[in-house]
């Protein structure tokens, strides 16, 4: 072994507390990178083979009640390969076990169904010859034990009905099955039913009829002219808007998540990796400094500036190596974890674990060139030094008084202050890496703990402020306004309100969003409209109320008109002014006073949805009531 690689081992000994500290710190880096970067390439990888072998839909729309002749027309559109029509609604379902009603979709599947191809995973699907048999997502079915011949209760169009499991099933329209209203997956009280074609069309009065059409694109399609064409065919019969699937609700939070695991992937990394650099030009720096003398006496004995170099860089990718093995060999195994957690939440028939190459020989490029970039700094200094100056003492530093020096002693501050800023101000460059790399350090802290912070907020503003209310039903079809009255014959209801919503599409020039309009009715102080920086918001008198996400994807401001085409009857489109634009960290609805909102659409005031305030003892009646 040479003399070089000798000293890199006693070096090694002499600072290996240090060389741990630095190579975890790199690994961190490293790990969130591999961990990260690896799961969404999975995820997308999965989500990409889920969607093809299983024919997901590009776009999709609803109507009231539309013919089956109408579907032959719209594969007929530029740009549409495939179609399938299905009815779909909403059912109260009667689980044995459970006081709290639960909710189910109800969809149609055919003989040969052509999108959104449900995945066998237990029993049959239902028989064609029995109006009775369902097959229920696998998630839902799990949670209450409904195995294949089990019996349950439903109330299927205001008909109480028993039905019987043939299957559990997967699908990937619901990878990321939630329920209308509500923030997270609950499959005790959410399920997916798939129903035989003509016990839907029985139960619905729709015998040739679908009011929901799914389309996939032909390679090359322009979705929003499918889009456009597709909702002039289903107006007259009630179209309540087509959407692409990136407003679908499944996908739209798979997207969100894969998102988010981009941006952990590419913002936090750097942190640790800049982190890790600063220490190992600090470290350096300081083992140089000791090592002055000897850097000396091996340029006198022959050894080039380069051998040198060499050594010192060594010693600093071998720190960097460390902590990219570490890095590399956590990230995996943080990988593996983090996909069984969003197993459990994205409900995948399969998972396929990308070998993560890209981001392992990315993460470890990067990691060691933090490593050698802080050692280069530390080490150019020393590597300038002739033989014999480097054998001498370091020449003190000059501390001749300067124009700074004069100014800053008008200060009259206390002598250690004043060592201090004279230190500050001689040796910008070390200071301003310092700053730097106590700035970095504070940033993975704040980073790290933001999540918690941020989750406790925006539970205090939806729960504790906005919406107040412990229930809210939910109405099958508006209803005047006594049901509000109505509502408190119901037990235990110690509060009712009223409120009215509508499936909107907002249009500002070239921009359009489709959302919800929230009407509110004056006085409401169970489900209020919060701005973050100011409190509950007084809805004006006319015009809409925005949060300033909705405001921006328009890409208007207080003042400026937008087109509001209402997707449910009256369905008439109405110009509105923006009257105010709000701070929200959640939802992105517009808010309209209730008042305001009947008048332009020239109808009686009326309620779909009734929030409730209720006496937790009578909980449980009330439930079995609804």
């Amino acid at each position: 072994m040479r003399a070089l690689e000798r000293k890199l081992l006693r070096d090694l000994r002499r600072i290996w507390a240090q060389t741990v500290a630095i190579a975890l710190v790199l690994a961190c880096g490293v790990m969130v990178m591999v961990a990260a970067q690896g799961t969404q390439l999975s995820l997308l990888g999965t989500q990409a083979a889920y969607y093809d072998r299983h024919r997901f839909a590009d776009i999709f729309a609803s109507a009231t009640r539309a013919p089956r002749a109408l579907l032959a027309e719209i594969a007929t559109i530029d740009g549409v390969a495939q179609v399938d029509g299905r009815i779909g609604f909403h059912a109260v379902l009667d689980i044995a076990g459970m006081e709290a009603p639960a909710m189910g979709r109800i969809l149609s599947i055919g003989p040969e169904p052509g999108l959104n191809l449900p995945l066998l995973r237990r029993g049959t699907l239902p028989d064609p010859d029995r109006l009775d048999q369902v097959a229920l997502n696998e998630p839902f079915a799990a949670a209450h034990g409904l195995v294949p011949g089990s019996r349950f209760q439903a109330v299927l169009n205001g008909q109480l009905r028993m039905l019987e499991v043939s299957g559990w099933v997967l699908s990937p329209e619901f990878i990321y099955s939630v329920a209308p209203g509500m923030m997270m997956p609950d499959d005790r009280r959410y399920g997916v039913i798939w129903m035989n074609e003509d016990a839907a069309a029985a139960l619905m009065d729709m015998a040739g009829a679908f009011n929901e059409v799914s389309v996939r694109l032909a390679r090359g399609g322009d979705a929003r002219a499918v889009i456009a064409s597709l909702d002039q065919m289903l107006a007259p019969y009630g179209g309540a808007g087509a959407q692409g699937r990136a407003e679908q609700t499944s996908h739209a939070f798979l997207a969100s998540e894969l998102q988010q695991l981009g941006a952990l992937a590419l913002y936090l990394p750097p942190v640790f990796l800049l982190v890790a650099g600063f220490l190992v030009n600090m470290v350096l720096a300081r083992l140089i400094a000791m090592e002055r003398p000897q850097i000396g006496l091996l340029r006198a004995l022959g050894y080039t500036r380069r051998e040198i170099a060499q050594h010192y860089l060594k010693l600093a990718a071998l720190i960097g190596a460390v902590g990219v093995a570490v890095g590399w060999a956590v990230g995996w195994w943080l990988g593996a974890g983090m996909l069984a957690i969003y197993a459990e939440f994205f409900r995948f028939p399969f998972l396929l674990r990308d070998a993560g190459i890209g981001a392992m020989a990315l993460s470890g490029l990067l990691g060691l060139g933090a490593a050698l970039l802080g050692a280069l700094r530390a080490i150019g200094g020393a590597m300038r030094l002739s033989p014999a100056e480097a054998m001498s003492p370091p020449t003190p530093p000059s501390f001749a008084r300067g124009v700074l020096d004069r100014r800053i002693a008008r200060l009259r501050l206390r002598q250690t202050s004043m060592m201090i800023l004279r230190s500050l101000l001689r040796w910008p460059g070390r200071a301003a890496i310092t700053l730097v790399g106590v700035a970095l350090s504070v940033a993975v802290l704040v980073a790290s703990y933001f999540i918690f912070d941020a989750v406790d907020l925006i539970h205090e503003r939806v729960f504790d402020q906005s919406n107040r209310q412990h229930i809210t039903l939910a109405l099958a079809q508006p209803a005047p306004m006594h049901a509000v009255e109505d509502a408190h014959a119901l037990p235990g209801i110690l509060a009712a309100e009223g409120a009215f919503g509508v499936p909107v599409r907002l249009a500002h020039g070239h921009r359009s969003h489709m959302t919800a309009l929230q009407g509110h009715f004056g006085g409401a102080v169970l489900a209020r409209v919060i701005d973050d920086y100011t409190g509950p918001v007084a809805l004006p008198a006319h015009g809409l109320v925005l949060p300033e996400l909705l405001a921006r994807k328009l890409g208007v401001g207080p003042g400026d008109k937008v087109d509001v085409d209402l997707l449910s009857p009256p369905r008439i489109r109405l110009e509105l002014p923006v009257a105010r634009v709000i701070h929200q960290s959640f939802g992105a609805e517009a808010h309209i006073a209730a008042s305001a909102l009947f008048a332009d659409m020239g109808i009686a005031p009326q309620v779909s949805h009734i929030h409730l305030r209720v006496d937790p003892a009578q909980m449980p009646a009330l439930q079995a009531h609804i």
